[in-house]
């Protein structure tokens, strides 16, 4: 996935959110190869479509705990921001899941989502937002309000 063209980063991207869906080990595997830090890459300097399919694997791998402090410690959550706020519609939508995902029970990520300007990238999107990414957005903005 560092390597090749914007096309072919999408469809990889792509294919590990599918590898990561409702499987435990598939999510580890990618962690282990630098799944995580390859994908935090494509969705800061990715085409639109390859920073959505970034932000949706790592939803998927933010649904096993052990991998949430590796999404942020790889700068994910800085790059999710930025691509909640800059990014297509289906970009916001994945990133604004994913950080709400990042957010679930941790203070330490949700003060770093916040450090971030996750919020008002989030209540932003909430006010601009296509239907499903004010809903995201919303859903997130809960995640974090003990921040």
């Amino acid at each position: 996935m560092r390597d090749g063209s914007p096309e072919g980063k999408t469809a990889s991207a792509e294919a590990l959110a599918i590898l990561a869906e409702d499987h435990d080990g598939g999510k580890e595997s990618i962690a282990a190869a630098g799944g995580i830090e390859a994908l935090v890459v494509l969705m800061r300097d990715g085409s639109p479509e390859g920073k959505a399919e970034a932000a949706d694997a790592l939803r998927q791998l933010a649904n096993l705990d052990g991998l949430k402090e590796s999404i942020a410690a790889a700068g994910g959550i800085e790059a999710l921001v930025a691509l909640v706020g800059n990014g297509s519609l289906e970009g916001k939508r994945a990133a604004a899941d994913t950080l709400g995902h990042l957010a679930d029970d941790h203070d330490k990520r949700k003060a770093s989502i916040k450090e971030a300007g996750g919020i008002e990238a989030l209540e932003a999107l909430v006010r601009d937002g296509s239907p499903e990414g004010k809903v995201r957005a919303a859903a997130a903005l809960r995640s974090l309000k003990s921040v």
